[in-house]
């Protein structure tokens, strides 16, 4: 008995220093994506990440947030039609995980009517996150950093619209927590009005709804 306790027992050690090492090489490449995604290196980040959501368990939302930024701004998306199907549903699984959901987006500090190409000469890029009832835009690079940043509640969202054309272009209105009203002129990083749409919808059903 001791000596099949002692081999049962080696045997769980083995398998602990398994999960540890796994759970160690995940954690490295996370680490690395999530950098590749703030450099813009989305194809990069989405290999890394795909062995990650496809074995660690329980899943990772803020990998699924990532990893759907990762296929809808790669290169690889223009060869590849299902990487934005793919990215709309891991959208879907990080909200309901507890997470967000993440589009790369441009936010335009000309007038309205100067915007409808994608020829834009000052911006901001930054993310613009939906989760249960907030919306949340970071502004991270361009003109301006940080100044446009704002976190609402469904009562500061005013309007919601998606422009003329297909470039994607949207217009959205917000009041801040001072009571201030903000308009602010916006495109997804895609320049895709798919991807404005289902930011759309997704903001109708976990925001405005």
């Amino acid at each position: 008995m001791c000596r099949w306790g002692g081999v049962t027992a080696m045997a769980a050690a083995a398998a602990g220093l398994l999960i540890s090492q796994s759970g160690g090489r995940f954690d490295e490449a996370k680490r690395l994506a999530f950098l590749n995604v703030r450099d813009g290196q989305f194809d990069k980040a989405a290999v890394r990440l795909e062995e990650v959501w496809e074995q660690q368990r329980p899943p990772d939302s803020a990998v699924a947030e990532h990893l759907a930024m990762a296929y809808l701004n790669g290169e690889d998306r223009k060869s590849r039609r299902d990487l934005e199907a793919k990215a709309y549903e891991l959208m879907g699984k990080s909200i309901a995980a507890g997470g967000q959901a993440t589009f790369v987006v441009n936010h335009s500090h000309e007038g309205f009517g100067a915007i409808q190409g994608n020829n834009w000469t000052r911006f901001c890029r930054g993310r613009l996150s939906v989760r249960p009832g907030r919306i949340i835009y970071v502004s991270e690079a361009g003109e301006r950093v940080g100044e446009d940043s704002f976190d609402i509640e469904p009562a500061g969202l005013r309007e919601f619209s998606e422009g003329r054309g297909d470039r994607g272009v949207f217009r959205l209105r917000i009041r801040d927590a001072a009571g201030k009203e903000r308009n602010y002129n916006m495109a997804p990083r895609s320049w895709s009005a798919q991807d404005t749409r289902e930011l759309i919808r997704l903001v109708t059903a976990h925001v405005s709804k």
